[in-house]
């Protein structure tokens, strides 16, 4: 989008899915145009060694993380769904307000892995490579 902004021509466009119907209201974009080229889950860790939490519901997801004493997200998309989507659609953003922490710049699992959060949440692809952490599963 700033590339856009700056004037720069573009033939493609393959971008973040939120960023990319922003610009589709902007009239960025050739109207019809849009093809889905992946599709990139969010996961949940926890630090090697703790107990697995189930997240199989909204509920229990939401039980989690009312009881979790911390948990992280990344500042890219994945961090603005669950921060500006998820907390909401579970009906807990006053309750998580203190306890959410946004990470910025570096894998959430390895911030798990050291032990600074209880629960970390980014791109699948983003968690899977990390040591010292478990992956829960997909939201």
């Amino acid at each position: 989008p700033a590339r856009l902004a700056r004037g720069e021509q573009a033939d493609v466009l393959i971008m973040v899915g939120d960023a990319l119907t922003q610009l589709e209201k902007e009239r960025w974009t050739q109207p019809g145009s849009r093809v889905e080229l992946a599709d990139s889950p969010i996961g949940m860790v926890v630090k090697r060694g703790a107990p697995k939490p189930v997240i199989k519901t909204d509920a229990d997801l939401r039980n989690v993380l009312l009881q979790a004493d911390s948990f992280a997200y990344s500042d890219s998309a994945s961090g603005r769904y669950v921060s500006g989507q998820l907390f909401k659609k579970l009906g807990i953003e006053e309750q998580v307000k203190g306890k959410a922490h946004k990470v910025e710049r570096i894998p959430v699992a390895s911030e798990v892995a050291q032990g600074k959060y209880a629960l970390g949440f980014q791109q699948v692809s983003e968690l899977l490579p990390v040591a010292g952490v478990t992956f829960i599963g997909e939201l």
